[in-house]
């Protein structure tokens, strides 16, 4: 065993003294940054129909690059502030029975929303003269907390104004988690001026985008309602996935009943871009500064997710060097 460590250790060393050494020229730049983001986000998959749910916020950013040559790798993470959003969807209804108007409806369904966004992506590129050449792949991450959340049903009997009964749904709990995975590849081009360089650049990406929505609601308070109203039975048999009937639920008049329900969608393939302008000037030998604006968005039939950033960043310049040997 003693024989087989020693010759493992001189095949190790005599594999690290080299007969040759090349030099490498790197240069690190590690970079802060600071924007202003407006964040739109629409969803069709959910309970809510047509969730529209967009504000604007600072952000921070963390980032690093690493160039050789013309070839350069950089990974950066963003974390947004807290947006806040509401809105409301109201709809009107009206149910007949053989031609004859049973009563008239209108469901109002209020959501208010805090939410926030975080990006990571690595980006690989490749500088030629003007233009730039890169590809990589990006995570952003979404997640809605809609607690407080209600649903509101009046109907009125034909003729009459006041409303004959009112079903006021409240959900205990409700959360949005939004992924969103892309491949992306672009390029760009710039031009050089005496205080700096000025760039345009834009990409396409395919993602996969993921929605889950999970909500827990208590049994609705019903107000007015009667158990031989002709309507009521109406609805009874309208009732579907053999959930207990309005009636039942007039019995306990009250949210003692609680249930749990978790929404799930997943598109493949979503065709996305993304669009930016760019401005870099030098402040001293090691640090530079840049400012930016970009746009990006990504639909599918579902869901559609719009950015608008704008930024600044400072930058460290550290040059360094790395031997091989071989």
């Amino acid at each position: 065993m003693k024989t087989i460590f020693k010759v493992l250790y001189l095949f190790i060393l005599t594999f690290m003294i080299s007969t040759n050494s090349y030099s490498i020229e790197y240069t690190y730049q590690p970079r802060f940054t600071l924007g202003y983001m407006s964040f739109d986000f629409q969803d069709n998959t959910s309970y809510f129909d047509n969730i529209n749910l967009k504000d604007a916020q600072l952000y921070l950013g963390l980032g690093s690059t690493l160039k050789h040559k013309n070839y350069y790798i950089d990974l950066y993470w963003q974390q947004s502030g807290n947006f806040s959003d509401s809105m409301t969807n109201k709809t009107n209804n009206t149910l007949k029975n053989n031609d004859v108007t049973v009563y008239n409806s209108s469901l109002l369904k209020k959501i208010d929303s805090d939410f926030d966004q975080n990006n990571l992506s690595v980006t690989f590129g490749y500088l030629s003269n003007r233009i730039t050449y890169f590809g990589g792949f990006k995570l952003s991450k979404s997640n809605f907390d809609m607690s407080g959340n209600f649903e509101k049903e009046e109907r009125y009997r034909e003729n009459e104004l006041e409303p004959y009964y009112t079903i006021t749904t409240k959900f205990e709990s409700d959360t949005i988690d939004y992924d969103n995975r892309s491949l992306f590849i672009g390029c760009g081009y710039s031009i050089s001026f005496k205080q700096g360089t000025l760039g345009g650049k834009v990409s396409i990406s395919y993602s996969k985008m993921d929605t889950i929505r999970s909500f827990t609601v208590a049994s609705p308070s019903i107000e007015g309602i009667s158990k031989n109203d002709e309507a009521i039975q109406i609805r009874n048999e309208e009732t579907e996935n053999n959930e207990e009937d309005l009636v039942d639920v007039a019995k306990t008049e009250t949210a003692d009943r609680i249930f749990t329900r978790k929404q799930s969608a997943s598109k493949d393939n979503v065709l996305g871009y993304s669009i930016g302008i760019v401005w870099n000037a030098p402040i001293s030998k090691n640090w530079n500064y840049r400012l930016s604006f970009h746009t990006a968005q990504y639909n599918s039939d579902d869901v559609e997710h719009i950015e608008f950033q704008l930024n600044a960043s400072i930058i460290w310049i550290i040059p360094f060097k790395a031997s091989l040997n071989y």
